[in-house]
């Protein structure tokens, strides 16, 4: 028979769960002010309305797009001017006027208290009684955090966005350079190219959670990416709030409206990677009570990769694009460059095929600019040391720069047309003052620094060149297809940038007489909006219309954990596996996973699964009879009935608690109690118990996964106690 594990209490004293709405000190005092919500109407007596909100978090910047969708929406058709954009974000400099914001953050040394992170739950082979408490929400456990300083005291609150960068480089916060996070998303990628960013973001990684600010996930000291979950939350609550607060400003926002999220992912990211995504951005979500929820999860959450999202919105935006037409989308962030190559099909209304040759990327966004300009201005300013006074070291000078190389110059400057440039020093030392000429001369003024063309080349050429190279691989993996590419779009922050704007045409005609093409190729350049939106304008877009994704095939595997009666013969898992003699019955048991969702099935839309009886023993003084079910994702091919150390369910990792209390059967004398069990020399062996048996019943709907405790068992049952997870992680990108 199966059985569910009991579990030991958590230790009161080792587990902190925060408040229900409880406003964490990541926000500053306009997030504080705005979380009010002074404006919202909650009896407006209108008509509930459904907002589709699009996110659309990168490497270096964020962008939020939405839509409401009213009466007359057929559901089916949302058009590219109809799709809203945030801005106003806060401390942006330009009059609220940005459209995107940096996805960074920058801890104090204040620690946060948070709950316990889902999968470190205490599994105990040797108590046979529940000893769950009610009062354990693991809803608590996923959310973000409850932390001191919110009396806007700089010291203690967590800077975000925009204001990262100002503290930094203008007001030059004393604040522990290792808490300032930024790039976080590369710990979420699976590729080469991404390594040099994981081995700087790690450091930072294991000295916050040593100093309790972020968590560590997972059961072991082994880092691991999950370990970035934290990070992201941290960052999406106070750009939720930011929203949720634009929303009722501008859109009439009230609690009646239905909030439904779409996400955009990196095209080559596994189901580990979308998870942790999923539930940082699902914690967010509670954190700041925006969004729908149900059963504490957010509902059908819609996962779009950043290309097709990209492409949805270019394509609506195309009043001569034709059916069997094939282009190119080069999506130029600040972190990474991403290449995908579509096919149109349908005449209209326009739609996406499926992907032509392999996506590719390439670490090489414009955020890498600033390293490269960084690096080079050390190198000019190495002999410079009497510039080092008062505390200020050359590399603090150099960072001092900065600010004003991210937000004007590599945005309006084109390395193509050998120009120069002049970057003030204080205290620099010109070569007329010095006598420096011919080679001497250090191309120095009096306190400033010339950039020359070739200075600006080698910031620029070495990252334009790497951008060209992933567009190259899309034009001849289409070439191998049998495609011809007329044109290709640029997107992405770094897409407006001139100097890439200039470098990728001349590349194209080189392009085309390199390899003897009939046809140009041309590019297509989009307006500053829709270079950092069309990622997030185009998941709206997609989230309207579900329709024409990809077969709902499952990348993970889901099951309960159980504890079986040992049986070698009957169950191979079983074989030179653990085993435990449960104190109640006295039999020998082994701790195992039943997995009913299993790594490639395509599931239905709708489906309930056949319940899966689960029956928990509990001693007679037992003051509760609590019923713990785990429920536990995989995603690789596994099977059932194998102990949790097999190789089999490795990665296997706690998704889902169900607490089930079932006292009243007790109480109200609907179970026995039953005696000790005779074995064959009629000796007792266990103890006096109770017995608890229901039914556990999967239920999918959706990219919801629901799950019930019904009792009495034998499909027969009342629903005694639900829970839900959201499945998006466990498709394809795109699917409905």
């Amino acid at each position: 028979m199966y059985t569910s594990s009991p579990s030991r209490r958590p230790n009161p004293s080792n587990v902190s769960l925060s408040r229900a709405g409880h406003l964490d000190a990541s926000a500053s005092q306009w997030d504080r002010q705005n979380s009010r919500n002074p404006n919202i109407d909650t009896n407006s007596g209108e008509t509930p309305r459904e907002i589709i909100v699009g996110v659309d978090y990168g490497t270096t910047f964020t962008s939020i797009s939405y839509h409401i969708l009213s009466d007359e929406d057929d559901h089916t058709r949302v058009f590219p001017h109809e799709v809203g954009v945030i801005s106003e974000w806060p401390h942006d400099g330009f009059d609220g006027s940005k459209m995107h914001i940096p996805t960074e953050t920058w801890y104090s040394s204040v620690p946060k208290i948070r709950g316990r992170p889902v999968g470190q739950f205490e599994l105990s082979n040797s108590d046979s009684e529940s000893t769950s408490s009610d009062d354990e929400d693991l809803r608590a456990s996923r959310s973000s955090s409850s932390d001191p300083g919110q009396g806007g005291d700089d010291l203690a609150r967590l800077f975000w966005g925009y204001e990262v960068p100002y503290k930094k480089y203008v007001e030059l916060a004393p604040r522990s350079e290792h808490r300032r996070i930024e790039h976080v998303k590369s710990m979420l990628l699976r590729a080469e190219y991404a390594h040099d960013d994981q081995r700087e973001i790690r450091p930072r990684i294991d000295r916050l959670i040593a100093e309790k600010i972020i968590r560590k996930f997972g059961t072991t000291d082994v880092p691991e990416s999950q370990d970035a979950q934290d990070l992201i939350t941290d960052f999406l609550v106070p750009v939720l709030r930011h929203t949720r607060h634009q929303l009722i400003k501008h859109e009439g926002l009230t609690d009646q409206c239905s909030i439904s999220f779409v996400l955009t992912v990196p095209l080559i990211w596994d189901a580990t990677s979308l998870r942790i995504l999923q539930t940082a951005m699902e914690a967010a979500i509670r954190e700041t009570k925006f969004g729908t929820l149900r059963h504490g999860s957010v509902d059908n959450l819609f996962i779009i990769s950043e290309p097709e999202a990209a492409a949805t919105y270019l394509l609506g935006t195309s009043d001569d694009m034709l059916a069997g037409e094939t282009f190119t989308v080069l999506d130029c962030g600040g972190g990474t460059v991403d290449g995908t190559t579509y096919m149109v099909t349908n005449s209209y209304p326009l739609s996406l095929g499926a992907e032509v040759g392999h996506p590719g990327g390439d670490n090489c966004g414009a955020s890498y600019l600033n390293k490269n300009y960084a690096n080079l201005l050390l190198e000019r300013l190495a002999e410079e040391t009497y510039l080092e006074d008062n505390g200020r070291t050359l590399e603090a000078i150099v960072q001092g720069t900065i600010f004003t190389f991210e937000n004007f110059v590599k945005r309006s400057i084109d390395v193509t047309k050998n120009l120069s440039g002049r970057v003030k020093i204080d205290g620099l030392r010109g070569d007329r003052q010095r006598g420096l000429v011919g080679a001497a001369a250090k191309g120095f003024e009096d306190n400033v620094l010339i950039l020359s063309p070739a200075d600006y080349a080698a910031i620029f050429l070495p990252l334009l060149k790497r951008v060209a190279k992933v567009l190259e691989g899309q034009l001849e993996g289409a070439m191998m297809k049998g495609q011809q590419v007329k044109r290709v779009y640029l997107i992405g922050g770094f897409g407006a940038a001139p100097s890439l704007r200039s470098y990728l045409k001349n590349f194209l005609v080189q392009y085309a007489k390199k390899v003897n093409l009939s046809y140009p190729i041309q590019l297509i350049l989009s307006n500053k909006k829709t270079c950092v939106t069309a990622v997030s304008s185009g998941s709206v877009l997609r989230g309207a219309n579900l329709d024409g994704g990809p077969e709902r095939e499952a990348y993970s595997s889901y099951g309960f954990l159980r504890n079986e009666l040992y049986d070698p013969e009957q169950f191979m898992g079983h074989r030179n596996a653990e085993t435990f003699i449960d104190p109640c019955d006295g039999e020998q048991y082994v701790k195992v996973i039943h997995y009913f969702i299993h790594h490639g099935a395509v599931l239905p839309p709708m489906h309930t699964y056949r319940p899966l009886k689960s029956v928990h023993a509990f001693p007679i003084d037992s003051e509760r009879l609590l019923c713990d079910e785990y429920l536990y994702v995989n995603d690789k091919p596994t099977a059932s009935s194998y102990p949790l150390d097999h190789e089999y369910n490795n990665g296997a990792r706690i998704v889902g608690k169900l607490v089930s209390d079932m006292t009243f059967l007790r109480d109200d004398r609907l179970i026995r109690r039953r005696a000790p069990r005779l074995d064959a020399d009629g000796m007792k062996q266990g103890m006096a118990h109770y017995v608890v048996t229901f039914d556990l019943v999967a239920i999918i709907e959706c990219r919801n996964l629901r799950y019930e405790a019904r009792y009495p068992a034998n499909n027969s049952g009342k629903v005694q106690k639900t829970d839900q997870v959201c499945i998006a992680a466990a498709f394809k990108p795109g699917t409905g």
